[in-house]
């Protein structure tokens, strides 16, 4: 079975939510609040019931292939679009090299109008099969050695793009890359969605 969603979708569910530290007899270590069971950033605790279509159309398996890439309440552009543009990458570490070379120019800069041509979520952020393989094979190395050293995420190179310590005094982000961010889907676009016409 392949990870299908990379660390790109994962990301997005972890994007501007705060950061708990959890002690444990090693060391003090930063997570994102996704990993804890109550964590006031959900509605009702999950993610799921508050970004699905409305109404019928919304209940049923999910099929990547059958979800546009539609903008976030109170956004105008796609949420997976919106994204890659704030972070400057298809991942938090800014470093998953199929993403950074299928929507990315040299210069580094978002080929926005690639990612509006796509015809899916799928299309956005499924992993080639090596790759998927590959990120397989890191995270059943962490589940093995039960180690979060270097965070939960599987990665095939070393995450460069990170803070080697943390300056309690200095803010994550300067003002101006802060976002509010409303997780709900807004599903009512001027065209109707593709997984509602698929049902």
């Amino acid at each position: 079975m392949t990870r299908a969603f990379d660390t790109a979708f994962e990301a997005v569910f972890t994007l501007n939510y705060p950061v708990f530290r959890y002690i444990d007899t090693q060391a003090v270590k930063p997570f994102p609040s996704t990993f804890w069971p109550t964590n006031g950033s959900t509605f009702d605790q999950t993610f799921s019931f508050a970004r699905k279509v409305p109404g019928q159309a919304g209940w049923g398996y999910i099929d990547l292939r059958e979800i546009e890439d539609v903008p976030n309440i109170n956004e105008e552009k796609g949420e997976f679009l919106t994204y890659m543009e704030r972070v400057g990458g298809g991942d938090e570490f800014r470093q998953n090299g199929e993403m950074l070379a299928k929507w990315f120019d040299e210069k580094g800069m978002l080929k926005v109008e690639d990612v509006q041509r796509a015809k899916s979520v799928y299309d956005i952020i499924t992993p080639s099969p090596e790759r998927a393989y590959a990120l397989n094979k890191a995270y059943l190395t962490i589940v093995k050695e039960q180690s979060y050293l270097f965070g939960r995420d599987a990665t095939l190179t070393k995450a460069t793009n990170v803070l080697s310590t943390i300056d309690a005094e200095q803010p994550p982000l300067k003002p101006e890359h802060r976002f509010k961010w409303d997780m709900r889907l807004n599903w009512q676009q001027e065209k109707p969605s593709a997984i509602a016409e698929a049902r």
